[in-house]
């Protein structure tokens, strides 16, 4: 596409997210040439502005990045509306007691063949979830919308539809097993063979009372990342309109907040063991990180995990370029590259 219109604000944008750029690459300039035209479009500014970014950030100037990725970042106009996500949050937590779940023991679906792997975006969901699918038993699905949809759907089948992060807690048995049952199938409209299916959709960290409602022997992987790597690299991600905390670091500052209050409920209150890999340990030991992931599956142990990039699949995700690549730790403290920029978040998550 380049080669045909040095003008395309496509391909530079397409280019930045597949390739690592180093020092002397023609790119850039392009790009800055490119974003100095007054007559751009807001559209093509933005994903320059993104380009650009990356681009510096890759060759090491990161002052430069930041100022290119605020920019990127103003040009989406997005607004965050974190007092309903902490209303909501609040909600989910009063009705997910211990006490909720003891009366609901023995209800559900018995199957093991859900992976849950969850966690926040770009804390390394899209990495385990292709080690696993290296493995000969896992068939991995990819972030699937069918959490969020049955969710929805349990407004339908309460007798008073309210709140709907809280309507799967108003579910009869049989309701919880419908919606289980509809679950499974939607896997086996996937893949009907494998043992065990990945479900990698990150923010299904906030349905974990329904999953484990529905699957009581469900296995869950909660991903987890140093939070400020997180909150900036989810900042520096063109993400949809639905990551509206992404916009600006502050609020992706609160929104991990949340996500970590919500998380730490979770595992003190889910009859489901929840299975945590950090990142960091991850790049730094992969074998020995596998082997503990693999053991909590109840899968055996198989060297294809190891080599995952070679393994043939298609990856949607921001981290489609990373996951082909051998295991590297240059993401592993990254935030250090932007630490002048990051006193306010550092001080709200208390860093």
């Amino acid at each position: 596409m380049i080669a045909q219109n040095t003008e395309s604000a496509a391909g530079y944008v397409t280019l930045a997210g597949v390739r690592k750029f180093k020092q002397g690459d023609a790119e850039l300039d392009a790009v800055l040439r490119l974003l100095d035209k007054p007559d751009l479009a807001a559209q093509e500014r933005r994903g320059l502005s993104y380009a650009a970014g990356k681009m510096c950030d890759d060759i090491g100037r990161y002052d430069e990045a930041f100022v290119h990725y605020e920019r990127a970042n103003a040009l989406r106009g997005l607004v965050y509306d974190h007092a309903t996500l902490v209303k909501d949050y609040d909600a989910l937590i009063a009705t997910h007691t211990d006490k909720f779940f003891r009366e609901r023991s023995g209800w559900g679906v018995a199957s093991e063949r859900p992976i849950f792997i969850v966690g926040m975006p770009r804390s390394g969901t899209t990495l385990v979830e292709t080690i696993l699918g290296a493995h000969p038993q896992v068939f991995a699905a990819g972030e699937l919308e069918t959490i969020k949809q049955l969710q929805r759907k349990t407004e339908e089948l309460v007798s008073e539809p309210g709140n709907p992060w809280v309507s799967g807690a108003k579910l009869s048995w049989f309701g919880v097993e419908l919606m289980a049952k509809r679950y499974l199938e939607a896997l086996n409209k996937r893949d009907s063979v494998a043992p065990r299916v990945t479900d990698k959709m990150p923010h299904n960290f906030q349905n974990l009372g329904l999953i484990a409602t529905m699957f009581p022997k469900a296995r869950i992987i909660h991903c987890r990342r140093h939070p400020l790597d997180t909150i900036l690299s989810c900042w520096m991600q063109n993400f949809n309109d639905g990551h509206s905390y992404s916009g600006n670091l502050m609020d992706a500052a609160r929104h991990y907040a949340e996500y970590q209050r919500l998380m730490t409920h979770w595992q003190s209150v889910l009859p489901v063991a929840i299975h945590t890999i950090d990142y960091e340990a991850m790049v730094e030991d992969q074998e020995g990180t596998t082997r503990a992931m693999l053991d909590y599956l109840g899968l055996p142990w198989d060297e294809r995990c190891l080599a995952f990039q070679s393994v043939s699949r298609t990856v949607r995700t921001a981290s489609s370029w990373q996951v082909r690549q051998p295991l590297y730790t240059r993401s592993k403290g990254r935030w250090q590259n932007y630490e002048p920029h990051l006193d306010e978040p550092r001080a709200l998550l208390r860093l």
